[in-house]
């Protein structure tokens, strides 16, 4: 008889868990009768048989980093010079009109009228526009979503197996209610006294034994929770 059961204990509180994870042998789906390594002391509360599998853990951390650096700068010099000069001196201005006349009368006449207009209009439009605008944009996404999921059903256990918690006499402490399991679905059943609302008492000088029986799916997978709480 070969197939593996392998064993761990956890504490919540008062509450204490036995986790047996169990695979069949890969010739005669038969499981080995595991002895329970660390004892245990106080009352049996509640039995979980997952057939098919282990626990489920998933694993999904999601990272997105998206910086989105834009640099836009805009630089606009304009320089406007319009000077205009524009110098008009008029001098009209010498007039003369001597009259000479041999006949009682002389006249002279010159008329001087220099204009001088100098407009000289110097315009200097200096609008130099530089403008920059580069846009640097840095969207790098990182999404890391593995997804880890140790649940691998190689084979369903044989339909109506039992579970059982034997001890040195060879009683099942279980009182029977790992009789029967269900070849797929999980399933939860108090540990009581026959016909009662009392759980059952385990000692650490007990000599605890797990058997996995009626089975014969090869290579079949089943995890196992033993409930207890501490104290009488």
């Amino acid at each position: 008889m070969a197939g593996i059961v392998t064993q761990a204990h956890y504490a919540q509180g008062h509450i204490h868990i036995v986790h047996f994870e169990a695979t069949a042998d890969a010739a005669d789906g038969s499981f080995p009768r595991t002895v329970i390594t660390t004892p245990i002391e106080g009352r049996l509360k509640k039995l979980v048989t997952n057939p098919g599998g282990t626990a489920s853990t998933s694993i999904s951390p999601s990272t997105s980093t998206s910086p989105s650096a834009s640099i836009s700068p805009s630089v606009s010099a304009s320089a406007s010079s319009s000077p205009s000069a524009s110098p008009s001196p008029s001098s009209s201005g010498s007039s003369t009109s001597p009259s000479s006349s041999i006949s009682p009368s002389r006249s002279g006449s010159s008329s001087i009228s220099p204009s001088t207009s100098l407009s000289p209009s110097a315009s200097t439009s200096l609008s130099p526009s530089s403008s920059r605008s580069p846009s640097a944009s840095i969207s790098p996404s990182s999404s890391i979503s593995p997804s880890a999921s140790a649940s691998p059903t190689i084979a369903s256990p044989t339909t109506n197996y039992d579970v059982q918690l034997v001890d040195q006499t060879g009683y099942d402490l279980l009182e029977g209610v790992g009789m029967n399991r269900s070849a797929s679905a999980s399933q939860h059943a108090a540990v009581l006294y026959s016909s009662t609302s009392v759980n059952p008492v385990v000692d650490d000088s007990d000599t605890l034994t797990l058997v996995i029986d009626n089975h014969f799916a090869v290579s079949a997978q089943v995890v196992i929770d033993l409930y207890y709480a501490l104290g009488g």
